[in-house]
């Protein structure tokens, strides 16, 4: 029974495998078997890991402390002390996580078991690191990259370079001065930002050889900030460039996962229809008028069903294209590309996402996208403008198309405005706050939809990358744009000059911040 509840969690069944789990768990209890109760007690606390679900987690896992002592088994006494530490790891209280992984690790030491100190170790520096630790943090993740090497473990190398480079970032970040220079920990930051970049650089090289997607794009974000508070104005947005297209890369692949599984329910839904559908059948060669009766009620029910989604369908189309074009597309207009002379590009970005986002709740991050994308959505439906589409937390809009309009930039204008004062002090919901970039620029376009299953409704043209060049150069709470968007304003729109910047692919420009409207 045990067996049979470890292989539904490997298969993603949860509630089965808790269902298992328990009833291995009563056999235990009725025949005393104490080996057999800390092994069931283990598997239920980690069960219980899967939904969040830490109060059970922790209990049962104290169970299976309190009985593998009883035994005075030191390997499953270990097991539990770390689990205990990572469950507490996972509600944030870093004492408890450090005292109970400290206790797994003493017990690992005594066992001689190299791989698992090499893990506890890496634990260890995580958790002094949120102790802001950093001294100590560093060292143990020293400790650990050295026995990683060792053993020729290539990927948890990576995680620890990577880690170490977070580290030193987190230093040179600091503004309360209470991180105080050590044997590991240089007095000068500028040291300390050369270390950052060395030691991210080294875990990106080895997450790109092993295809780890996920920690090579969190990576890519501590570079892009590290070169950028170098002053390294190419290797800056080359950074940031390479964490959004691997952003990008993800969401498709995580969206592509999603649309699998819904097409595989809604065949075995189609499945179950049609033997409905058959045995409808069979009962019309019994009787002829039951049949009669049913096969009214289903035709009208169908007749429902298809008025039904026809409107679910339309409504869907206008929520992903504007209006127009949907209504083009309706009518069989394929393709659809149009032209315009001057439009207004917006790019809004979360600065420091990446970092607030790392070890997050997952529902905690959708949820603050969701409330923060609502807002923009609003403000962009206030002035006129159309939502084009978001990218990781990036937020794309324009003025000026479909429907042309000749204050396109006024609009644009106004939108970024009214986003900088209302989501001034804007603070995520465990009261971090949040500042937001504007990059904006005017100019020519293509417009058009793309894909026949899936459609986009996309832009084309220098403008737009130049605009998502104004929002990556930006500064926090700012709103960044070029000459040719100044230029688009009538006078009464204050700006400061940022002087002639060294703008990638693009090379030098006269760049502006949008300051107000008089």
């Amino acid at each position: 029974l045990g067996n049979i509840a470890s292989i539904y969690d490997d298969k993603g069944d949860y509630n089965k495998a808790l269902t298992y789990a328990f009833r291995a768990l009563k056999i235990n209890e009725e025949t005393g078997d104490k080996q057999g109760l800390s092994r069931i007690y283990t598997t239920i606390g980690l069960l219980y890991e899967t939904p969040k679900k830490y109060t059970d987690a922790l209990h049962y896992d104290s169970l299976a402390l309190e009985v593998s002592m009883q035994l005075k088994d030191p390997q499953s006494i270990a097991i539990n002390e770390g689990n205990m530490g990572n469950v507490y790891y996972y509600l944030h209280d870093y004492p408890k996580a450090l005292h109970y992984d400290s206790l797994a690790l003493k017990v690992y030491e005594e066992l001689g078991d190299s791989s698992a100190i090499a893990n506890k170790i890496s634990n260890l520096s995580d958790i002094y690191a949120h102790l802001r630790n950093f001294e100590r943090s560093l060292e143990y993740g020293f400790n650990a990259l050295k026995m990683y090497g060792s053993f020729g473990d290539k990927q948890a190398r990576g995680i620890v370079l990577a880690s170490i480079g977070s580290r030193y970032l987190a230093i040179v970040n600091d503004t309360t001065g209470a991180i105080s220079s050590g044997k590991l920990i240089p007095a000068d930051k500028k040291t300390c930002l050369q270390k950052a970049i060395m030691y991210s650089e080294q875990g990106a090289q080895i997450f790109k050889e092993t295809g780890s997607n996920n920690e090579l794009q969190s990576t890519y974000a501590d570079l892009a900030e590290e070169y950028f508070l170098s002053g390294d104005h190419i290797k800056g947005p080359k950074y940031r460039d390479l964490y959004e297209a691997l952003v990008d890369t993800i969401f498709t692949a995580s969206n592509a996962v999603k649309l699998a599984n819904l097409e595989k329910q809604r065949e075995k839904e189609a499945t179950e229809k049609q033997k409905e559908l058959n045995n409808i059948i069979l009962q019309k060669k019994r009787n002829e008028r039951i049949y009669f009766s049913i096969g009214s009620i289903m035709l009208l029910a169908i007749i429902g069903l298809v008025v039904s989604e026809r409107k679910r369908s339309e409504r869907l189309l206008q929520n992903i294209l504007p209006k127009k074009i949907a209504e083009r597309l309706k009518k069989k207009e394929h393709p659809i590309a149009d032209q315009f002379d001057s439009v207004s590009i917006m790019f809004i970005d979360m600065a420091g996402f990446t970092r607030f986002a790392e070890k997050k709740d997952p529902k905690m991050i959708i949820t603050l996208l969701d409330d923060v994308f609502t807002k923009f959505d609003t403000m962009a439906e206030k002035h006129g403008l159309e939502k084009i589409k978001t990218i990781g937390d990036c937020y794309m809009a324009v003025a000026g198309l479909p429907d042309k309009r000749v204050d396109h930039a006024h609009v644009a204008a106004a939108m970024a405005l009214d986003i900088q004062r209302s989501m001034k002090g804007y603070t995520t919901p465990d009261g971090q706050p949040v500042q937001f970039r504007i990059g904006l620029d005017a100019g020519p376009v293509v417009a058009g939809v793309i894909g026949k299953k899936k459609f986009i409704y996309d832009l084309w043209g220098d403008a737009v990358n130049t605009a998502s060049r104004m929002e990556s150069s930006g500064l926090a709470g700012e709103i960044h744009c070029t000459d040719s968007f100044k230029n688009s304003l009538p006078p009464d729109y204050v700006f400061t000059s940022r002087g002639m910047m060294d703008i990638k692919s693009k090379g030098q420009m006269q760049t502006w911040l949008l300051t107000g409207h008089k």
